[in-house]
């Protein structure tokens, strides 16, 4: 996820932004925004302030929504059970 978001450039200008650095002013204002709550990491396993765990938490979000879609069709509707392991994992009706 890295690579994608600094191919674009954006990653290393919001991390410049982000950074805490010795007169930094706005960079070292939200730099330290990360040590809010004890400092601990947010709940996707990274600092809120990270523009890559962001964009991989949401990436995430968005394939656990789509897969939820997809089961609750499959379930609903007998002739989305189009392979042999969907009937089988679904059952057929």
């Amino acid at each position: 996820m890295a690579r994608a978001t600094d191919s674009v450039g954006v990653t290393r200008q919001y991390k410049a932004l982000t950074s805490a650095t010795p007169g930094g002013g706005l960079g070292n204002a939200l730099g330290s925004l990360g040590a809010l709550g004890g400092g601990h990491p947010a709940d996707a396993g990274g600092s809120p302030l990270n523009l890559d765990d962001y964009v991989t938490a949401k990436t995430l979000d968005g394939l656990f929504t789509t897969i939820g879609e997809q089961e609750q069709s499959i379930r609903q509707n007998p002739d989305a059970r189009s392979t042999a392991l969907l009937k089988k994992v679904f059952g057929s009706r």
